[in-house]
């Protein structure tokens, strides 16, 4: 993350692909809450995504991935209650906004809480229900990133 957050702050000049290095910096704390999930580091997630969520609103699916991030990151501490309460904003999001990319990372949720001490509790019983109604009730047609365009 470092090596990543000293390239960006080396650019210079416009970057006309909009690679991962001139993306927002709401977005760039999403994919880093993400890099400091899977590499061990909750309460750094926790910070980057509330730290980005206290920002001016943005998209809808980065914003629900922030959530659902400070989610992972409660539940990775050990706090299914606090992890419920974050993710709230992201399941009342319209049908039309429960685009793939976040019915996944909810589904990956989901899915992480049952290998957990945590799996059995009432939270997490709670919060498994809570993703697969938000899931169940996903437009159909919301393209994922791997779905071919014609």
């Amino acid at each position: 993350m470092a090596r990543a957050n000293a390239a960006r702050d080396r650019l210079t000049g416009h970057d006309e692909v909009g690679g991962l290095l001139a993306c927002p910096e709401v977005r760039r704390a999403n994919y880093a809450a993400g890099v400091h999930l899977r590499t061990g580091h909750p309460r750094t997630a926790l910070q980057e995504a509330q730290a980005a969520l206290a920002q001016p609103p943005h998209a809808h699916g980065t914003t629900a991935q922030l959530h659902v991030s400070t989610a992972c990151a409660h539940l990775a501490l050990g706090e299914p209650d606090a992890a419920i309460v974050a993710l709230q904003p992201a399941l009342d999001l319209p049908q039309e906004h429960r685009m793939a990319p976040v019915t996944s990372r909810l589904r990956e949720l989901a899915a992480a809480t049952t290998g957990t001490p945590l799996a059995n509790s009432r939270a997490a019983y709670e919060l498994r229900g809570r993703i697969d109604a938000f899931c169940d009730a996903a437009p159909r047609h919301a393209l994922s990133p791997a779905d071919p365009v014609s």
